[in-house]
């Protein structure tokens, strides 16, 4: 069996290849599986603070923990399924976050409502 590897230098794009006898791997993926298939997202991912997103401290752990042990392999999708949970995490968390805001706005319209009835009430005597 025998491996070839080549590097293809582009502008803003750096692509390994592994030419081998059974399959090609592509960046890290095994060429039917596709490298945007892969990726849940390309945007970025909010600062990872522990104290800012409490719902998701273990994913964010095991994320840093992930390219700490791999710092070359994170580039090849190594620490990518925990990028995917971490970001459905984030979402999540946004959404119940996004929830409880909405709610909360209801109450202080509904207050600001009262107070204006009264306030329109006693200006009027």
């Amino acid at each position: 069996m025998g491996c070839v590897f080549q590097l293809f230098v582009l502008p803003k794009l750096h692509l390994f290849v592994w030419y081998c006898e059974e399959n090609i791997t592509v960046g890290g993926c095994t060429a039917g599986e596709g490298v945007a298939n892969r990726f849940d997202s390309g945007k970025m991912h909010p600062p990872l603070t522990l104290h800012k997103h409490p719902m998701c401290a273990e994913i964010i752990e095991l994320f840093q923990k992930c390219h700490v042990e791999h710092p070359i392999a994170k580039f090849f999708g190594e620490c990518t399924d925990l990028k995917i949970k971490l970001d459905r995490c984030f979402r999540e968390e946004k959404a119940l976050k996004r929830k409880a805001n909405f709610e909360e706005s209801k109450k202080l319209k509904e207050q600001l409502r009262i107070w204006r009835k009264e306030n329109a009430a006693s200006s009027s005597q």
